[in-house]
C-alpha cells in the first residue's frame, strides 16, 4: 500500500458514507462538550488507511462512555439500544445507524485461553489489548480528528501487507485470534509474518484449544469464516492447514486432495454463518472419529450433532440407491429429501458424480413442481381429517413428479388416495 499524502479526514470521506462521517464529528463535537476524549479504533481506522469502503463505526471513549452515549442519542434523535456491565454501549439513530461505544479497558489473563479480566485503562492500553497491529490505532474525534494515534506500527504493516501480533503470547491468551488473522489475511489479502505463524503454530500444538469453551469456539469459527467465500475461503483454510488448524480441531484431520476439493466446491455457496459451519462438515465428511471431534468441539445441540453423526450412513444408502437403478422423479424427491437444504448444499461439494448429477436432476425436476392443494382442500371436499390426508397428498406430489397427472388433476386424484387409505 503506497504512502497516501492525504490527511485522514480526506481518506476517510473516500471510504466513509457521507453520513457516517458526520456520525463521528457529531461524537467528537457532542464528547468535547461533555468534556470526554473519543476516538475512531479498530477496524474502521484501518479500512479507511487501506482505501476501502467502512460503515462499521467502533468508538473507544476515555471515560463515562454511557453519559456520551446518551449525550449523542439525545443530539441525534436516536437510543440506546444496547449496554453491557463491560461499559460498552450502542446507539441506533432515526434512520437505523448504528454506533457502538466502549470505555478504554486492560485486559489480563489468568490462565491460557481463560476470558481476561477486564479493568480501565488508558487508549495505549486498550489499544494494546487488540488481535493485530493492523486494528491497533485509533483516531481523535474531537479537535484533533484526524491525527493518527499508532503505538505499535500498524501503518507500517498496512505499507507491507503483513500480520503481526502484539506480543508473543497473544495467541495463548486467545487461540480465537488465529481465527481472525486467517480471515483478516484471506480478505485483505495480507500475510502472516513468519514469527507469528510460528507462534500460531506452537499455540496449536501446546493445546489452548482445548481449554475453549465449545461456545467461544463456536461463534469465533462461525465469525472469521462466515465472512469468507469463494477464494478467500479456499485460502483461509489452506493457511489454517500450514498453520496446523485443522490437525488440532478436527482429531488430526489434514487437508487432502479430496478436502481441497470439497473446499473449493463449497466455496462457489454464498457466505454466510450456515456456509461457516457445512466447512467443518465438508471438511470432516464421513470420518466418523472426525465427526465425532467435531460435534464435541463446536458443542452441537443433540437433535444437530445426531444429524451430523448419521450424515455417512444416510450417503452410503444415498449412493446405493442412485448405483442400483435410474430413478423415478418421485423416487429422487423422497431420497434426497431426507436430507436438509445445508446437507444438500453440502453433497453438491463432492465430485461424485452420482451425486452431482442426482442433485442437478433434483434441482431441474423436483423443486420447481408443487402442489396446488392442500389438507384444507381435501377437508372442504369431504374428507376427514386424519393421517390419511397427509399420506394422499404425497402419493399425489408423487404422482405429479412423475407425471401421470396434471395440475388440475391434483384434487381429485388425492380425494382417491384418501378413499384407498381410509379404513
Amino acid at each position: 500500500m503506497p504512502r497516501s499524502p492525504e490527511p485522514f479526514p480526506a481518506r476517510a470521506s473516500q471510504s466513509l458514507r457521507p453520513e457516517r462521517l458526520e456520525d463521528l464529528r457529531l461524537v467528537g463535537r457532542v464528547g468535547a462538550d461533555l468534556g470526554v476524549d473519543s476516538y475512531l479504533v479498530g477496524g474502521a481506522v484501518r479500512d479507511v488507511l487501506l482505501g476501502r469502503a467502512t460503515s462499521d463505526l467502533d468508538i473507544a471513549v476515555v471515560g463515562p462512555a454511557g453519559s456520551l452515549a446518551r449525550a449523542i442519542a439525545s443530539e441525534s434523535g436516536g437510543r440506546v439500544v444496547a449496554q453491557s456491565p463491560f461499559g460498552t454501549w450502542r446507539i441506533e439513530d432515526a434512520g437505523g445507524r448504528t454506533l457502538d461505544l466502549a470505555e478504554t479497558r486492560t485486559e489480563s489473563y489468568e490462565a491460557p485461553a481463560a476470558l481476561p479480566k477486564v479493568t480501565s485503562g488508558t487508549l495505549e492500553q486498550d489499544l494494546g489489548r487488540r488481535d493485530y497491529t493492523i486494528n491497533a490505532m485509533a483516531v481523535p474525534l474531537g479537535e484533533l480528528f484526524g491525527e493518527l494515534i499508532d503505538p505499535y506500527g500498524g501503518e507500517a504493516d498496512l505499507e507491507s501487507r503483513v500480520l503481526r501480533t502484539l506480543h508473543r503470547e497473544s495467541f495463548v491468551d486467545d487461540p480465537t485470534r488465529i481465527l481472525r488473522g486467517l480471515e483478516l489475511a484471506a480478505r485483505l489479502e495480507f500475510e502472516m509474518t513468519t514469527d507469528v505463524a510460528g507462534q500460531a503454530r506452537r499455540a496449536l500444538e501446546a493445546g489452548t484449544l482445548d481449554r475453549l469453551s465449545s461456545a467461544r469456539w463456536s461463534k469465533a469459527w462461525a465469525r472469521s469464516f462466515g465472512r469468507l467465500e469463494g477464494p478467500r475461503l479456499e485460502r483461509a483454510c489452506r493457511l489454517g492447514a500450514d498453520l496446523g488448524l485443522f490437525e488440532h480441531s478436527l482429531g488430526g484431520l489434514g487437508l487432502d486432495a479430496a478436502a481441497r476439493a470439497r473446499v473449493e466446491r463449497l466455496s462457489r455457496r454464498a457466505k454466510s454463518e450456515s456456509a461457516a459451519f457445512l466447512l467443518v462438515r465438508a471438511l470432516a465428511w464421513t470420518d466418523e472419529n472426525v465427526v465425532s471431534e467435531a460435534v464435541r468441539r463446536w458443542g452441537l445441540p443433540e437433535r444437530e450433532a445426531e444429524r451430523w453423526r448419521t450424515l455417512p450412513f444416510r450417503l452410503h444408502q444415498l449412493l446405493e440407491r442412485l448405483s442400483a437403478r435410474a430413478l423415478a422423479a418421485s423416487d429422487l424427491e423422497r431420497a434426497l429429501g431426507e436430507f436438509d437444504q445445508d446437507e444438500r448444499d453440502l453433497l453438491a461439494s463432492s465430485p461424485d458424480p452420482r451425486l452431482t448429477s442426482a442433485l442437478a436432476r433434483y434441482e431441474r425436476e423436483v423443486v420447481p413442481v408443487r402442489l396446488s392443494i392442500s389438507g384444507a382442500d381435501l377437508i372442504a371436499a369431504g374428507s376427514h381429517e386424519g393421517p390419511e390426508i397427509g399420506l394422499a397428498l404425497r402419493a399425489t406430489l408423487s404422482a405429479r413428479l412423475d407425471g401421470l397427472i396434471s395440475s388440475s388433476e391434483e384434487l381429485e386424484y388425492a380425494c382417491r388416495e384418501v378413499a384407498r387409505l381410509t379404513p
